[in-house]
């Protein structure tokens, strides 16, 4: 039997409010249905940064990881006809080589540069016929570092103050400085000591007086190496291959071992207690070139200072034992 008019409307009016309040249901906030869980995904590994630049056939490779203020970065020329190229970054200039038949090199970046995008050029050799030049802007990265106090008795400081302790930091830049050295080092360095890092390189040191130009010859007050909790009389051994530019006492860092492994990359390795090495001496990556102590007035407790400098500028030597900075070790 078909439905009556009212029964029809009826019906409609029932319709629309169970519409109705459908709608309203879907719309209200304290919905009754529990929320989906989140989809379990697989961690990905991020690659490190990696910028490129292409420069006719040749492919400019700039990896940014350890780009920060302190850091260094690594460039690699792809398909390129050069055996060498120079380089240019805030004014300071740098130079790469073939390495393992690749044009590869180093690039430090200064301890107080602003984190920021900063313009990096290269210089091909050859003039307008095969040379030429290229530049990319690299991203330097913020990173904090630790402050420490270092109290020193007051006849500490005033030795400090002297002009043979601002003669002895002279003496350690003229070291740190030397070039033309040939490539004695391949590959990333290694620890000096097998002993945990108990201040990293680049903190603030307060010793109440203005140390730097003691330390180095160098201005700024921060940390110029990594320091290593090892005992007095612990074997250092040389980080990286290459020849001894200075063996001796000094003021600050004690009995001093000043390592250049060319290509413009030095280490310094500080309060000595035994220093087995003679200036001029060819060493091995991991020959013994002295014992740890506590020696020069740096060293408050026993421990190693392992510092690098690559083309005169301080860098953190963790960054050069990086072996992903480096195509030989990939």
């Amino acid at each position: 039997m078909s439905p009556s008019r009212r029964e029809r409307g009826s019906i409609a009016a029932l319709a629309l409010l169970a519409f109705a309040a459908a709608s309203a249901a879907a719309q209200s906030p304290a919905s009754t249905q529990a929320p989906s869980p989140p989809q379990a995904t697989s961690a990905i590994p991020t690659p490190p940064p990696l910028l490129t630049k292409a420069y006719g056939r040749t492919v400019v490779e700039v990896q940014t990881a350890r780009a920060v203020p302190g850091g260094v970065f690594p460039i690699l020329i792809r398909g390129g006809r050069w055996a060498s190229a120079n380089t240019l970054l805030d004014g300071r200039r740098g130079a790469i080589a073939l390495e393992n038949g690749k044009l590869f090199g180093l690039i430090p970046v200064a301890l107080d540069t602003e984190p920021a995008e900063h313009k990096l050029s290269l210089f091909f050799p050859g003039g307008r016929r095969t040379g030429g030049s290229v530049s990319l802007m690299v991203p330097v990265s913020a990173v904090s570092r630790p402050t420490r106090p270092r109290a020193l008795p007051p006849e500490v400081l005033a030795s400090a103050a002297t002009q043979t302790a601002l003669g002895h930091g002279r003496f350690l830049l003229a070291a740190i400085r030397t070039r033309d050295l040939k490539a004695y080092q391949s590959g990333p360095l290694r620890p000096p000591v097998d002993g945990p890092v108990v201040f990293p390189f680049g903190g603030t040191e307060d010793y109440g007086m203005e140390m730097g130009p003691v330390k180095d010859g160098l201005m700024g007050e921060h940390h110029r190496g990594v320091d290593y909790d090892v005992p007095v009389g612990t074997t250092v051994k040389a980080p990286g291959s290459g020849i001894i530019l200075l063996a001796r006492s000094l003021i600050f860092s004690g009995e001093t071992v000043v390592i250049g492994h060319g290509r413009g990359l030095v280490s310094v390795l500080s309060h000595l207690t035994h220093v087995s090495v003679r200036e001029g001496d060819v060493v091995n990556i991991g020959t013994a070139v002295g014992t740890s102590g506590k020696t020069g007035i740096g060293a408050l407790t026993p421990h190693l200072c392992f510092s690098v400098y690559l083309h005169s500028l301080n860098v953190d030597p963790e960054a050069l034992m990086d072996p992903g900075l480096w195509p030989a070790a990939k």
